[in-house]
């Protein structure tokens, strides 16, 4: 955060560092990828059970727009481009 938004009230390195629960590789380092690998290979995680929804990029912005107020969880992916008028 930079500007006037540098020193919030709120001390957002604690809001990362105790409230945002983090799933899947974001974040992972590169070289646990094989291991994370072998685990999906063995089934033992499901990546594709973390998607929810997916979305032509019209409705992605849609959904976009929605994020205050949008009361679903897992993983909305943007798959298809073709359709958009934009």
């Amino acid at each position: 955060m930079i500007g006037e938004a540098a020193n919030p009230v709120i001390p957002m390195w604690q809001l990362h560092g105790r409230e945002i629960e983090m799933y899947g590789v974001h974040g992972m380092q590169a070289w646990q990828y094989p291991s994370m690998l072998e685990m999906i290979e063995d089934r033992r995680v499901s990546p594709g059970a973390l998607v929810t929804e997916t979305l032509d990029l019209e409705q992605g912005v849609r959904h976009l727009m929605s994020m205050a107020t949008y009361p679903g969880n897992g993983f909305v992916i943007i798959n298809d481009f073709s359709k958009s008028s934009m």
